[in-house]
C-alpha cells in the first residue's frame, strides 16, 4: 500500500511498482526480482563496496576540515573514488585505493554550497619538493579576497591538513597541519607555504585546504560561522608516496612519532572474498565444465577449404 506524505510524495508500493521520494522528485521503480548473479556481477558489487568504504574513511578523516557538507557530497565522493580505482591498470580484485588514479580526487569539494574557488579568489598550486615536503604556492590574500558568510566575521583561518593513509594496514595519521590567519591586521603576503613534516613513505597522502570564519563571542572566545551553508574545503593534492625498501614500508614514520588512528575498513576482506569466489568458480569449472561457459574460449567458425562461407548450417555453439 502506498501513502501520500505532507509534501504530496507517494511512499510505498502498488502492485509491482515502488514509490519513493528523492530530494524534491517523485521516483517510481519496479520491485526488484531475485536473479542468479554471475561471477562478474558479484565482483563488481564487491568492488563497489570497497570503493564506498574507502570513500567513507576519507570523509571521516577530513571531517575536521569542514563544518558541514552538501546533501550529495557522499555520492560524489563514492563516484570519485570508484572512478579512480577502476582507472587503475590492475584487474578487479587486485586493486584498491593504493592503485587508483588520484586525479579524480584532486579538486574535490566537500561542500558544493560554498566551493573553495568561489569563496577564495586565489588558487593554490601544490607540489612535493626534493625533501619530500609538501609546498603550497599562493598569491597575496587579504580579507577582501574571501567571500564572507556574514558581515560579522572578524577573522579567518586558512587550514592545510595532510593525511597519510595506509589501507593495507587499515590505519591513517595526520601527517602535517599548517594554519594561516587572515584578519583586519593580518594578511598573507603571498609565496610558498612549506609544511614542516616530510610525507610518510609507503603511504597515500592527501592534502586539503579549508577556510574557517570566526567572530568574537563577547566573552573572550570565538564563534564559528562554518556550517552546511558555508564551509569551503577542497582536496588540493594527492600523492602515492613509494617506499624505497620493505623496511621503510614497515616502519614508515620518518623517525617521528605520529598518532596512528585505526580505521574500520573491510576493503582487504573484500579483496579476499573476490579471490575466494574466483577459486570456487575455477573448482566448479573443473567438476562441471558445462556450468562454466565463462571459462570456455569461443570456437572459431569452420570454413571450407575454398575460402568461401561455410557449407550448410552453422551451430550457434560454434560461433
Amino acid at each position: 500500500m502506498a501513502i501520500i506524505d505532507k509534501k504530496g510524495v507517494l511512499h510505498g508500493s502498488v502492485y509491482n511498482i515502488v514509490y519513493r521520494g528523492y530530494f524534491d522528485k517523485q521516483v517510481a521503480q519496479m520491485k526488484p526480482k531475485k536473479f542468479k548473479q554471475t561471477l562478474a556481477s558479484k565482483e563488481s558489487s564487491l568492488e563497489f563496496g570497497l570503493c564506498s568504504t574507502t570513500a567513507r574513511v576519507i570523509r571521516h578523516a577530513f571531517g575536521y576540515t569542514y563544518g558541514g557538507y552538501d546533501g550529495r557530497m557522499i555520492n560524489r565522493m563514492n563516484s570519485a573514488v570508484r572512478n579512480g580505482v577502476t582507472a587503475s591498470q590492475k584487474a578487479r580484485g587486485e586493486r584498491d585505493m593504493h592503485d587508483a588514479d588520484l586525479g579524480f580526487l584532486n579538486g574535490f569539494q566537500f561542500n558544493n554550497n560554498s566551493p573553495l574557488p568561489k569563496v577564495l579568489r586565489a588558487r593554490p598550486q601544490t607540489c612535493l619538493d626534493a625533501e619530500n615536503k609538501i609546498c603550497i604556492e599562493l598569491p597575496a590574500i587579504t580579507r577582501k579576497d574571501i567571500q564572507a558568510p556574514s558581515v560579522n566575521v572578524h577573522n579567518y583561518v586558512l587550514r592545510f591538513v595532510a593525511i597519510a593513509f595506509d589501507f593495507k594496514k587499515e590505519v591513517f595519521c595526520y601527517n602535517s597541519v599548517k594554519e594561516i590567519k587572515i584578519g583586519y591586521k593580518e594578511s598573507f603576503e603571498g609565496g610558498v607555504i612549506r609544511l614542516d613534516d616530510e610525507v610518510i613513505k609507503g603511504r597515500l597522502v592527501m592534502l586539503s585546504m579549508s577556510i574557517h570564519a570566526y567572530a568574537s563571542d563577547g566573552f573572550g572566545g570565538a564563534q564559528t560561522f562554518n556550517s552546511k551553508a558555508w564551509s569551503p574545503s577542497e582536496l588540493i593534492g594527492a600523492w602515492h608516496i613509494e617506499a624505497e625498501t620493505e623496511t621503510e614500508t614497515e616502519n614508515s614514520d620518518n623517525g617521528k612519532t605520529y598518532r596512528i588512528i585505526p580505521l574500520y575498513y573491510p576493503g582487504n576482506n573484500i579483496l579476499k572474498e573476490i579471490a575466494r569466489l574466483r577459486e570456487k568458480a575455477e573448482a566448479t569449472a573443473k567438476k562441471r565444465p558445462d556450468k562454466a561457459l565463462w571459462l570456455k574460449p569461443k570456437s572459431k567458425v569452420k570454413t571450407d577449404t575454398g575460402g568461401g562461407p561455410p557449407n550448410g548450417d552453422v551451430k550457434f555453439s560454434e560461433i
